[in-house]
């Protein structure tokens, strides 16, 4: 965390200001915070060993209630009579694909969701891969979404600043030349934490109006797809534009080249903070506070990095990443 206050907590009780008490699922991030916090630091086999407490619960519950797991069961060898091993885990369980998570529907799905894990919801990828899927997700995905956003956030950036979103929307959204603005960032574990003002513009914007648009509401941070903010400082670059307050440009969604960050900081003199996510497994990754590494997020998702015959990649080596996330019982994706 960079060297500022500690943020605030909001209090969502009549009478309360300082110390802050906050609403339910608000307290829930908290609690996830604060162990965050500590997590962080763990030795890695102390942290490969409670990902497998987790996990060892997820395949009991799937193989109990979910019809595509409970039918594999046998032909995979699965014993639930003992803990399994990550070494029997990656050897056991087959990769699952997104073309089988598409054709399996709702054989994916439990039959019976805990429901101390609220309300389900669907979401859909973006399809980059050319394969757009869609996923059963709980409210407790949701407060683990904001969990890490606000980690992010406070390992990155002051939330008593200014925020600026330029990222797609539908055509009739936060249209130049106003887009649209917030008294708060919105994400900040379900407001748990007092935070400064936003701004959120439609991505569909030609990219001299949103240059515009950026030095009208001058922000302190500007999150943005890479390609766009690549765009807008090529315009930058030729029309000699600088952004007065601009400390940082925080990337998402798409592939992060070396040459963005290159010209954000040569041309806007602001670095470039990257997370790597996906809608179906929630954060995989985040930027390191101290270098432009990123920092798998452990507490939430178990991730393999396999080469094409299906080992585990050594330090430099480049292979596919497969993912198990940790919280999501209404349809657990087993080494996606």
């Amino acid at each position: 965390m960079a060297d500022r206050r500690p943020p605030q907590v909001r209090s969502a009780l009549a009478g309360m200001a300082w110390p802050g008490l906050p609403a339910r699922h608000a307290t829930y991030s908290l609690a996830l915070l604060y162990q965050l916090e500590h997590s962080q630091w763990l030795p890695a086999e102390d942290i490969l060993s409670l990902q497998f407490r987790q996990i060892n619960l997820i395949l009991r519950h799937a193989f109990e209630t979910v019809p595509y797991y409970r039918a594999q069961r046998d032909e995979w060898g699965i014993d639930l009579d003992h803990a399994i091993t990550p070494e029997e885990y990656c050897q056991q369980v087959p990769i699952l694909t997104r073309a089988e998570v598409q054709q399996l529907g709702d054989d994916l799905l439990s039959t019976d969701i805990p429901q101390s894990h609220g309300k389900s919801g669907s979401v859909f990828t973006s399809g980059s891969t050319g394969m757009p899927i869609k996923v059963i997700k709980t409210e407790l995905t949701e407060t683990f979404w904001n969990a890490f956003t606000v980690r992010d956030h406070l390992w990155h950036r002051d939330p008593n600043l200014k925020l600026a979103s330029i990222r797609p929307l539908p055509d009739n959204e936060a249209v130049y030349p106003e887009g649209k603005s917030f008294e708060n960032w919105g994400g900040m574990a379900g407001l748990a934490f007092a935070n400064g003002p936003s701004t959120l513009l439609n991505i569909g914007t030609r990219i001299q109006d949103q240059v515009k648009w950026l030095q009208r509401i001058d922000p302190d941070y500007l999150l943005t797809y890479p390609g766009n903010i690549q765009a807008i400082a090529i315009h930058c670059e030729r029309n000699k534009i600088r952004f007065s307050r601009l400390k940082q440009v925080h990337t998402i969604s798409d592939l992060l080249r070396p040459e963005v960050r290159k010209i954000c900081r040569e041309v806007l003199d602001v670095p470039v903070v990257d997370v790597y996510s996906g809608a179906e497994v929630g954060y995989i990754a985040l930027q390191y506070p101290e270098s432009e590494n990123l920092h798998i997020q452990s507490e939430s998702v178990f991730v393999e990095v396999l080469d094409e015959n299906g080992n585990v990649c050594r330090p430099g080596e480049v292979g596919e990443v497969v993912i198990t996330p940790l919280h999501n019982l209404v349809m657990p994706l087993l080494r996606y």
